[in-house]
C-alpha cells in the first residue's frame, strides 16, 4: 500500500501512469486527460479487496482517458478497472469524486 502522505502523490502517480503507458501503448498519449482526487475508505485495502486494518484510509486516485480508448481507474496506487463505455453513474461518481473500489466494482459503470 502507497503511504498516503502528500509528499508521495508525486511518485505513486508516476507509477499509475507508468502502468498506464503499458495497458495503453498503441494509442496516442498526447491525448490523454487525468483527473486526481482524494478519497477516503473503510479500511486500509482501498477498494482492492484481502486483508487489511479496519481505518479510515485516505489514497489518492486517478483517472486517466485516453480520447475515444476507455477510462482506467487506480486506487491506492494500484490499477482497479477499465470502462470503455462510460455510463451517466460513472460521471456522477467521477464528479463527485467517490468511485467504486476494485472489488466492488460489477462493470455499473459500463453503458
Amino acid at each position: 500500500m502507497p503511504n498516503n502522505d502528500p509528499k508521495d502523490i508525486p511518485s505513486t502517480y508516476l507509477e499509475c501512469y507508468a502502468d498506464f503507458q503499458k495497458r495503453v501503448d498503441d494509442q496516442d498519449l498526447r491525448q490523454t486527460n487525468v483527473q486526481s482526487f482524494q478519497q477516503e475508505w473503510g479500511d486500509t485495502t482501498c477498494g482492492h479487496g484481502g486483508v487489511g486494518g479496519q481505518a479510515i484510509t485516505p489514497s489518492q486516485t486517478y483517472v486517466f482517458n485516453v480520447i475515444g480508448g476507455g477510462y482506467y481507474v487506480y486506487q491506492g496506487g494500484r490499477f482497479s478497472y477499465r470502462i470503455d463505455r462510460p455510463s451517466g453513474e460513472f460521471f456522477n461518481d467521477l464528479r463527485d469524486w467517490n468511485l467504486v473500489g476494485e472489488t466492488d466494482y460489477e462493470g455499473q459503470y459500463e453503458r
